[in-house]
C-alpha cells in the first residue's frame, strides 16, 4: 500500500507537469489536492480488491482488475476536479488513468519478476553446488567436464571421474581426477559426497547400467546417461552436451525389439478387437497399442469398473479419430455374459489378458485361480472358436514352464486348452509367455 501511495503521487506529478506547454493556461493541481486525490485513489484500490491478491501470482485476471480499478479511480479524480473547479483537461485524465494503470501494473509485475530472478539464481546456485561424478574418461566425458566447468551445462561441479581403463587411473581430465574403476562407485560416492552420477560412456549402457543405477540409488544419487557418443562427435562442440534421465530400457541390457508394423496392421485395421482384462497393466497397454492401428472397434472387457473406466476416458481423449470404444463389465467365468458379448459385437481379434497372476495370493486361493485362469480361459477360447474369431492371443507367463506354484500350473493348463483348440479350429490361436514386464503391476522392476 505504501508503494502504491508513492507511485500514485508520482503519477499525478508526472501528469501535472508533463503537459504544461499546452495552450489554454490549464491550472495545475495544487499539492494538497494531489495528496487528497492520492489518498482517495488508495481507498479505491483497497475497495477494488487490489490488496487481496498475492503479487507473486499476478496474471491476466489481475491485469484486468488493475485496469478496471484504476479507471474507476480516474473517474473519481475527474469528478472531484469538477466539484472544486480545479481540474486538468479531459485529455489529461486519460493520461492519469494510463499512468496509474502502468505504475500499478509495473509495481506488481516487478515484484513477480524479482521473485522469479531470485528463485532462478537460487536454483542455479544449488545446481552449481551439486557434486557430480562422471563415468567415462573418454572424448564424451572430457566434453562433459569442460562444459560443466565453463557453465554451458549448468548441471553442477564435476569432482571425480571413474573409468575401467587402468591406464587412466590417477590421471586428470581438465583438472578432475580419474579415481579408479566403476567397481569403486559406492566408495567414491560416500568419500566425495556425490549428488548425481552421469554415465558419459555409451559402452557402459548395455553392460553395467543396472548395477550403476542400483549403487547410485542406494546412496541417494540421481543418475543421468548420455545420448550417445556418435551423436556428440557430430555436433558442434560449442553446443551443450545432451543428457537424459535413466529409463526402463536402460535396465534391460539389450536393444528394444522393433515391431513389424505392416503385419500388425493387416489383422487389426478396420476390425473389431476384444480385450479381456483390459483394466490391468498389460491389458490397458494392449488397448493403447491396438488403437494405433485404426481398428473399427475396441471392446474393453473387465470385471473392475474403475480401472477400465479410466482407460476408456484416456483412450477417448488420445484417439479421437473415429475408433469406437466400448466398455463391458463382466467376468470371464460367466459364459452367458461372454456369449452375449460375442453375439453383440462379433469380434475378429481377441486378446485374452484376464487372469489372476499374483503368485503368493494364488497359493492361498487355488480354487479361484483354477476357476479364473483355467475355466475362464476355456470360456473365452471356446466362444472364439464357436463364433469364428480370426485370431486369438492369450497372454501367458514364463511360470507355466515346469510350474512350481498354483498360478504357473493354472496358466500351463490354460495353454494346453489353447493348443487343443488350435488343432480343431479355423481360428489362429497363439500363446505369448511374458516374464517380468517393465512398468507393469507386480513387476520386479517397478
Amino acid at each position: 500500500m505504501a508503494c502504491d501511495f508513492i507511485f500514485v503521487l508520482l503519477a499525478f506529478w508526472f501528469v501535472n507537469f508533463s503537459l504544461r506547454g499546452l495552450p489554454g493556461g490549464v491550472k495545475a493541481l495544487t499539492l494538497p489536492l494531489i495528496f487528497l486525490l492520492t489518498i482517495i485513489n488508495i481507498i479505491i484500490y483497497w475497495i477494488g480488491g487490489l490488496y487481496n491478491t498475492l503479487w507473486a501470482f499476478t496474471g491476466t485476471r489481475e491485469v484486468l482488475q488493475i485496469g478496471f480499478v484504476t479507471l474507476i479511480a480516474s473517474g473519481v479524480d475527474l469528478a472531484i476536479g469538477l466539484l472544486i473547479q480545479n481540474r486538468l483537461r479531459y485529455v489529461q485524465y486519460i493520461f492519469v488513468w494510463i499512468t496509474l494503470f502502468m505504475f500499478a501494473l509495473a509495481l506488481r509485475m516487478s515484484y513477480r519478476l524479482l521473485r522469479f530472478v531470485r528463485d532462478w539464481l537460487s536454483a542455479r546456485s544449488r545446481r552449481a553446488h551439486r557434486r557430480v561424478l562422471i563415468i567415462g574418461a573418454d572424448d564424451y566425458g572430457s566434453m562433459l567436464v569442460s562444459q560443466m566447468q565453463d557453465g554451458r551445462l549448468p548441471l553442477g561441479t564435476p569432482v571425480v571421474i571413474l573409468d575401467d581403463n587402468r591406464l587412466k587411473w590417477g590421471k586428470r581430465v581438465h583438472g578432475v581426477k580419474v579415481y579408479g574403476g566403476i567397481d569403486k562407485l559406492g566408495k567414491v560416492v560416500r568419500i566425495y559426497s556425490i549428488d548425481e552420477v552421469v554415465v558419459a560412456s555409451p559402452n557402459i549402457l548395455n553392460d553395467q547400467i543396472k548395477s550403476i543405477y542400483d549403487v547410485a540409488a542406494s546412496c541417494g544419487c540421481d543418475v543421468r546417461v548420455s545420448q550417445g557418443l556418435e551423436d556428440s562427435l557430430k555436433m558442434d562442440i560449442t553446443s551443450p552436451v545432451k543428457l537424459r534421465e535413466i529409463d526402463l530400457n536402460d535396465l534391460v541390457g539389450r536393444k528394444e525389439v522393433q515391431l513389424d508394423i505392416d503385419e500388425i496392421r493387416d489383422y487389426i485395421e478396420h476390425r473389431t478387437v476384444l480385450i479381456t482384462g483390459a483394466g490391468g497393466s498389460i491389458g490397458s497397454e494392449i488397448a493403447r497399442q491396438v488403437a494405433l492401428y485404426d481398428p473399427e472397434c475396441i471392446i474393453l472387457f473387465d470385471w473392475y469398473e474403475n480401472l477400465v473406466f479410466e482407460l476408456f476416458n484416456d483412450l477417448k481423449l488420445v484417439f479421437d479419430k473415429g475408433i469406437k470404444f466400448c466398455v463391458e463389465i463382466g467376468s470371464i467365468q460367466d459364459k452367458v455374459c461372454l456369449e452375449r458379448l460375442f453375439i453383440a459385437y462379433n469380434p475378429s481379434v481377441v486378446f485374452h489378458a484376464a487372469a489372476h497372476k499374483h503368485v503368493p495370493l494364488m497359493e492361498n486361493n487355488p480354487a479361484e485361480a483354477i476357476k479364473n485362469n483355467v475355466f475362464g480361459t476355456y470360456n473365452v477360447a471356446s466362444l472364439s472358436h464357436h463364433y469364428g474369431v480370426e485370431r486369438f492371443v492369450m497372454i501367458s507367463t514364463d511360470k507355466s514352464v515346469n510350474p512350481t506354484n498354483v498360478m504357473g500350473a493354472t496358466k500351463y493348463l490354460a495353454e494346453r486348452i489353447i493348443q487343443s483348440l488350435s488343432q480343431q479350429s479355423q481360428t489362429h490361436f497363439a500363446c505369448v509367455r511374458f516374464g517380468n514386464v517393465l512398468g507393469s503391476a507386480g513387476s520386479v522392476i517397478p
